[in-house]
């Protein structure tokens, strides 16, 4: 037998119990792998010798833990030979459960699989409480895997039993490196990893998730939007290209309505109600939460509406002129440049936009930014609607006039 598959018993000696006895482990080292079981035996410390790894002459169990661990390094060799002449992968955890008598089913099922079931039942709930721009992106991270797998371990494959965190990591710097993939990039594809095994828990695939101890949080990067001034500029241009014009109003509709691009292209008649407040307003689900979404509709995106003849749109017709995602931030591309706006943006510039300079920027507290959103959480919308500069202007001019004003006290102490 090969120098690198071995089997070994030792006394945990810092384990041990009330009775004070060390119970007796097992470790499997195979081609640089290794794992470790208990026996379920126990033996007390003075009894135990490390080097021969037997228990000595004299504790009443001295023959039956002897003769346990004769018969698992007898069995070891047996099942090694066996790996060999059957030509299969020899891996610490496959050992390990052929000596524990796991069955070849439950050990031989792979992380590639498991994501195949997880993604198979995402396909089945589009259109009901899962968005189809969640399943691509599930199936831009499997075909990640499947080329980061054979790179990184030369094989197709790998068992679900013989994840480690250094699959992960692994898996993150490879991201990083070859991919050349940013840093949040890099994130959602490693919170996608770790969903599939939380998958695989749920259906007994395997008991724990081994990613459990990986956490790299998103970088807030410097969010696009648009302030006031860029904004009046862009709606008071006039384009003599009429698909430039009609890109401008979609955009500026996304500023005033915060809709995401999918929930603006499948907007429809039925999604414009009569608000509590006696006006109209969008009450829709958003496509990719199916989070009901409350918009009051502010003057501006009816002026769009009504340009756009909403009203002659019925049933299922959508109400506004929506062109392709690609095609619109191509032409917004185009309508900056014309409007000598120094920004890139793209559709969810709008979204943002209408987060920050319209609503936060305003006073409007984050909770209702929040439900217009469709956010399922205020973390969400922290980290989506950042308080522009101009805001934060404001407040620190207020707090200046009151403190030139003699009334330091009053707010140091919490008057108003």
């Amino acid at each position: 037998m090969s120098n690198k598959v071995e089997i070994l018993f030792f006394a945990r000696l810092k384990n041990k119990n009330k009775k004070n006895l060390a119970p007796i482990y097992a470790r499997i080292i195979a081609n640089s792998q290794r794992v470790e079981f208990s026996t379920g035996l126990s033996i007390d410390p003075k009894h135990w010798n490390g080097n021969t790894a037997k228990v000595v002459a004299g504790n009443a169990n001295a023959q039956l833990i002897n003769t346990y661990i004769s018969t698992k390094k007898i069995e070891f060799k047996r099942i090694y030979n066996d790996l060999l002449l059957e030509q299969k992968e020899i891996t610490a955890e496959i050992m390990k459960n052929r000596l524990l008598g796991i069955q070849e089913t439950e050990a031989s099922r792979t992380f590639l699989e498991l994501m195949d079931f997880h993604i198979s039942i995402f396909k089945s709930k589009i259109g009901t409480d899962t968005a189809i721009s969640t399943y691509r992106k599930y199936m831009v991270t499997k075909k990640r895997l499947e080329e980061f797998i054979p790179y990184h371990y030369k094989k197709k494959d790998i068992n679900l039993l013989d994840l480690k965190l250094e699959f992960i990591a692994s898996f993150d710097l490879y991201l990083k490196t070859v991919c050349k993939n940013n840093h949040n990039t890099v994130v959602k594809h490693c919170k996608n990893v770790k969903a599939i095994i939380n998958h695989g828990i749920q259906y007994e695939w395997l008991e724990t998730n081994p990613f459990i101890k990986y956490k790299t949080p998103y970088k807030e990067g410097d969010k696009g939007i648009l302030t006031k001034e860029e904004l009046a500029t862009l709606m008071a241009k006039e384009f003599k290209i009429p698909r430039l014009a009609v890109v401008r109003d979609l955009f500026v509709f996304q500023c005033y309505t915060g809709l995401a691009y999918t929930d603006m292209k499948e907007l429809t008649q039925a999604d414009i109600q009569i608000g509590i407040d006696g006006n109209r307003w969008i009450i829709k689900r958003r496509t990719k939460t199916n989070q009901r979404s409350p918009i009051p509709l502010l003057p501006q995106a009816i002026e769009i509406l009504e340009k756009y003849n909403w009203l002659e749109k019925l049933g299922n017709t959508p109400i506004l002129p929506v062109m392709t995602n690609q095609k619109m931030n191509a032409y917004l591309v185009e309508i900056v440049e014309l409007c000598g706006i120094s920004k890139k943006i793209t559709t969810h510039v709008g979204r943002r936009t209408f987060a920050t300079t319209i609503t936060l920027s305003n006073g409007v507290p984050i909770e209702s930014v929040s439900a217009m959103l469709g956010h399922t959480n205020l973390k969400t919308t922290q980290i989506y609607a950042k308080v522009v500069d101009t805001k934060i202007c404001q407040d620190m001019q207020q707090l200046k006039e009151k403190l030139s004003g003699g009334n330091l006290k009053k707010v140091v102490n919490g008057d108003s």
